[in-house]
């Protein structure tokens, strides 16, 4: 827990002693616009109740002493603090607070209003930081990045704040880390540390002493039963590191195999006998002791809070009934499938009595709402600002199925969506669900309106792919109209399209909203045929994938590559391809060099023709300023084709850019130029995109 966590704590704990202050009482000055807030939602979030208006003398010492913690905690080690504090009787009057708290307030004190005026002083820093001895398991610049992370070119000085809790966690990593590399004795220790106190400036000088490397000589097993399974064999040997988490893992291997057969109660110790180090090896033999206890029995299962719920809907979910052997680890997955029902926020498990041979499991259910409603908003390049709502329905029919119903509105379009969504509707993995949708979209070169409806079957984690994977038929009309592309007097202007779809997506990315490490990638198949119910026929395919890797700290690169081709396979020509199933690139999540849909193919009078095959690859180097602000240079190059018998190269286009990136809750803000290297005559020189979202 962090130091303000711990004030917060504190103080709690004083105030529910000392009475309840009400917000209004205090107001705070001084820290800074945002920081004040802060401050004063933290102090309104220690009241324990009431509707007091006034505050004691403990009361505002606690107050001033959290305000003066919140901004040592930015490296302001010397705040003082004014209190203009307003009596319930009597004139207003001053006093003085410094972090010594050697000026108490006078008692008794009762204050309607107190005004805190904090001086925070000095912000230290760190400055010159060096650390030896830790080499070779951690360089010297890594170790030093355990103390002052890096956070970009220009690290802001919040980042390069100085307290001794900051020091002292820094000391905690490098030896975290060394320890998790069989270190288990590594000491760091600061040997010097120089304040200036004109400037701000700490520098500080810390020694680590790494000691000897301990390795697994020996694993010993007491108490095993041998009516029991075959005991988990235990790797050992010089390449084998003793760590504390490498003791943890095998006790909860062993613990793996006992809790099953119901030993739920099932105990395994482990000690350590430390030889004498020998060049610089330290070797250790474990000594695993287990205790399994006694088999415990289920009793009834309970559901508390579950609500408006068809009880079948929550029995199916939990596989053990009355009687059977206590599997902890069954029940453990009975409480995520439950989790996974829409109606529930959360579900915690726990058992009636706590003890005993038969034990009855209680699932607690933190319930949602049954209708929930969220604004929608964005910005995109082509579409400028949009918004909508979206409106859920959690518990349909008392059986968690749920209806997701959305709206969305911009300058360039109108789209709705309805879906109705059955949990687990084909056993533990596989939902179904039926959506109904609408999209009359104004594109660069024509009007684009789409409806239909979906009916579509997913599945979570497919076994021999480790992917999720999803199969759907779609019915939907396609319109285009208001065309100006090259092929208008023959495109179909209105269709019926009758299609099955296959989809797969792994998604190992650490972050879907602003990925920094890690991979994703995505296939679709897209068969439609007039023996479906529709008039048209196409096969339509779509591949990508991203792979992001940081090269340091504080920079990484981003490489996307993408594909997409549609055919016509037994139809006579490509008459009867619906427009809207024609691909067009462009934008600030495709080819940065021209805006949505501009990238299409074009033809010798300089129309535009929707592509039927394309390939495009984008290629990123990101560097952090700031912990916040990130800057970009990115190519794109895109090769797309108007007719599968032309090769791809023969029209590839090529963008170089740079952008800058303000990181949010809801993914980054992007401000970005592509410069087009081999323009057409219809292309810009470049483009300029502002949104928001990661480009792919």
């Amino acid at each position: 827990m962090n130091r303000r966590g711990r004030t917060l704590l504190i103080l709690a704990g004083l105030w529910a002693g000392t009475g309840a202050v009400a917000a209004s009482v205090f107001d705070v000055k001084g820290a800074g616009w945002w920081e004040d807030r802060l401050i004063e939602r933290s102090l309104r979030d220690l009241r324990s109740g009431g509707d007091a208006t006034t505050a004691d003398a403990n009361a505002i010492e606690d107050a001033v002493f959290f305000a003066m913690s919140s901004v040592a905690e930015n490296g302001f080690l010397e705040p003082e603090v004014t209190a203009w504090i307003t009596p319930r009787e009597g004139e207003p009057w001053v006093h003085e607070f410094d972090m010594d708290f050697a000026n108490l307030l006078p008692r008794p004190l009762a204050a309607r209003k107190v005004r805190l005026e904090i001086v925070p002083g000095m912000r230290f820093r760190f400055g010159e930081v060096t650390v030896s001895g830790a080499d070779p398991v951690i360089s010297a610049d890594e170790a030093k990045s355990l103390i002052v992370p890096r956070s970009g070119l220009l690290p802001s000085a919040k980042a390069q704040a100085f307290t001794p809790g900051r020091l002292q966690a820094g000391l905690g990593r490098i030896e975290l880390v060394l320890r998790e590399s069989g270190f288990a004795e590594a000491v760091a220790r600061v040997v010097r540390e120089t304040r200036d106190d004109a400037t701000g400036r700490v520098d500080v000088d810390v020694a680590v002493t790494t000691g000897p490397r301990w390795w697994v000589r020996a694993v010993r097993v007491a108490g095993w039963d041998p009516g029991l399974p075959v005991m988990p064999t235990i790797e050992t040997g010089r390449d084998v590191d003793w760590t504390f988490a490498w003791s943890q893992d095998q006790i909860e291997t062993v613990r793996q195999v006992l809790l099953p057969l119901g030993f739920a109660d099932a105990r395994v110790t482990a000690q350590r006998t430390l030889a004498e180090p020998v060049d610089g090896e330290r070797p250790v033999e474990v000594h695993l002791k287990v205790e399994p206890g006694d088999v415990i029995r289920l009793g009834e299962i309970e559901f508390k809070g579950a609500g408006a719920m068809n009880p079948r809907t929550l029995n199916r979910r939990v596989q053990l009934g009355e009687g059977d052997v206590m599997d902890v680890l069954a029940l453990e997955q009975s409480r995520r499938r439950l989790t996974r029902l829409s109606a529930y926020r959360r579900v915690t498990l726990g058992y009636e009595p706590p003890s005993g041979r038969v034990r009855s499991p209680v699932f607690t259910f933190d319930r949602r709402h049954p209708w929930e409603s969220h604004l929608l908003a964005g910005w995109g390049s082509f579409e400028k600002l949009r918004g909508g709502v979206e409106v859920r329905g959690n518990n349909l029919w008392q059986r968690s199925h749920q209806v997701r119903m959305e709206g969305m509105i911009s300058a360039k379009s109108l789209k709705g969506d309805l879906v109705y969504t059955v949990p687990e509707i084909l056993g533990e993995s596989i939902d179904g669900s039926l959506r109904l949708f609408g999209l009359d979209r104004d594109e660069f070169a024509f009007q684009r309106k789409e409806y239909g409806s979906t009916l579509l079957l997913s599945r979570r984690e497919l076994p021999w792919l480790k992917a999720d994977g999803a199969v759907s038929y779609t019915f939907q009309n396609l319109i285009s109209s208001d065309s100006a592309l090259a092929t208008r007097l023959v495109d179909l202007t209105e269709s019926r399209s009758a299609s099955v779809m296959f989809t797969l997506n792994r998604d190992r990315r650490d972050s879907p909203l602003s990925p920094t490490e890690g991979y994703r990638w995505f296939s679709q198949v897209e068969v439609a045929d007039e023996g479906l119910g529709g008039e048209v026929g196409y096969q339509r395919l779509e591949l990508g994938a991203s792979w992001h890797r940081p090269l340091a700290d504080t920079n990484g690169v981003h490489l996307g590559l993408s594909h997409g081709t549609v055919w016509t396979l037994g139809q006579r020509d490509d008459s009867s391809l619906p427009v809207n199933k024609r691909f067009f690139p462009g934008g600030e999540h495709s080819y940065r060099g021209l805006q949505s849909g501009e990238a299409t193919p074009v033809n010798a009078n300089g129309e535009y023709v929707g592509a039927k095959g394309f390939l495009l690859l984008n290629a990123e180097f990101e560097q952090a300023i700031t912990t916040r602000i990130r800057v970009v240079l990115f190519g794109d190059v895109l090769a797309a084709t108007a007719t599968l018998s032309n090769a791809l190269g023969d029209d590839v286009l090529v963008a170089t850019g740079a952008g800058i990136r303000y990181d949010t809750i809801i993914g980054p803000l992007r401000l970005e130029y592509g410069h087009n290297l081999n323009p057409r005559p219809v292309d810009p020189s470049g483009t300029l995109h502002f949104s928001i979202g990661f480009p792919f």
